[in-house]
């Protein structure tokens, strides 16, 4: 919630949290770019099946 009210500055478009513990975030520009890390995330998440 905190990126997405107070996003890093730069140039993105999109963001995901990939990382559910941490609260990593990663910020892209391209749709090609976020659908990497909604890869990512979905990776994360069949690695850590009580977020489910």
């Amino acid at each position: 919630m905190d990126a997405a009210l107070h996003p890093a500055d730069g140039p993105w478009l999109f963001f995901v949290t990939w990382n559910l513990d941490t609260g990593e975030t990663i910020f892209s520009s391209t749709v090609e770019e976020h659908d990497a890390a909604v890869a990512k995330w979905l990776d994360w998440m069949d690695e850590h099946p009580e977020y489910q």
